[in-house]
């Protein structure tokens, strides 16, 4: 499959737009803001219009309508065919696979937050996520197609190990299937390596990898704001000990930022090798930050605050698990 950078203006298979446009079902076309839109009965039709009119894709509304908006009482001024994949089955089932939890990349947050198989810090990092209205019809696969430094839920996918499985038009009609780590996928902001005639299918999240887990989000409000920075780690552990470890940082970098060789640091370690560790890794994670200033905050504030937030999770919330206080 290609590996090409794609943005998520053409080519990275996001999900965020209006589903609401004119056109018929089987590849219907209609004439909202002068463009096809285009809805598909099934996935492989989805990947041939994909494939064969570099269709965007299309399922809540929450993003590329925003991005794209023309002046009031105007529909938004897309430049490409869109691809209306909000309403396939296929896309918005949630199931569990042995040890492995798979969700649809147009399941919308409300149905992933109450699932009973849902990690809990992804549960939460999704109450905190917009408002309930938007939690309705936002995506997962939209959250990531959109590879903003930013997402919320991106940066908790990156502690949990996830994965995202892409599609496209397979040799016989049938979908052909690739997965990629999601720190493989995002490559730059709203560069992704997914291909210019693949989908976002689904997000397959490790499950009982959350013996532990510590979410920050630190924004305007609590939720309905976009975050000026995101802090999320989970793990598991072997008695009073971290078996494995995983911390992601999100808004102080191009992608969300995560480093397997601090975290490897951490294990096997107890709670005072944790303590004897802690400022080598503070000072580890400020090194790889690399935040900027923008219209939601300051690179100063955003470089504080990872300091704050990296003695809370070692100093805090690292110590009460391994002492068993949590």
């Amino acid at each position: 499959m290609s590996g090409a950078t794609g943005s998520t203006d053409e080519h990275a298979g996001a999900l965020e737009a209006d589903g609401a446009g004119a056109g018929t079902a089987g590849g219907g076309l209609g004439g909202a803001a002068g463009v096809a839109w285009l809805h598909p009965r099934d996935l492989t039709e989805a990947l041939a219009l994909r494939a064969d009119r570099g269709a965007v894709p299309l399922a809540g509304a929450t993003d590329l309508c925003v991005r794209y908006r023309g002046i009031a009482g105007t529909l938004p001024a897309f430049s490409s065919p869109i691809l209306f994949i909000g309403s396939l089955q296929e896309l918005r089932e949630i199931t569990v696979h042995e040890h492995e939890l798979r969700i649809g990349a147009a399941a919308v947050y409300t149905d992933v937050a109450a699932h009973p198989a849902t990690p809990s810090v992804l549960k939460r990092t999704i109450a905190e996520l917009a408002a309930p209205q938007l939690r309705n019809v936002g995506t997962l696969g939209g959250n990531i197609g959109n590879a903003s430094p930013a997402a919320d839920a991106v940066c908790t996918l990156y502690a949990l190990n996830a994965e995202v499985e892409l599609a496209s038009r397979g040799a016989h009609g049938a979908p052909a299937r690739r997965r990629i780590p999601i720190e493989e996928l995002i490559t730059g902001p709203g560069a992704t390596a997914i291909g210019p005639a693949e989908l976002i299918t689904a997000v397959c999240v490790p499950l009982g990898c959350d013996d532990f887990a510590f979410y920050r989000k630190v924004g305007t409000r609590r939720a309905n704001a976009l975050s000026k920075l995101a802090f999320a780690a989970c793990g598991t552990l072997a008695g009073r000990s971290i078996d494995r470890v995983a911390l992601a940082i999100g808004a102080v970098g191009p992608t969300v930022i995560r480093s397997r060789a601090l975290e490897e640091r951490l294990q096997g370690a107890d709670w005072q090798q944790v303590r004897r560790l802690r400022n080598e890794l503070v000072n580890g994670y400020l090194e790889l930050i690399s935040p900027i200033d923008d219209q939601r905050s300051t690179s100063a504030y955003r470089r504080r605050v990872t300091e704050n937030l990296l003695a809370e999770f070692f100093d805090r919330c690292l110590p009460g698990y391994l002492h068993g206080s949590h």
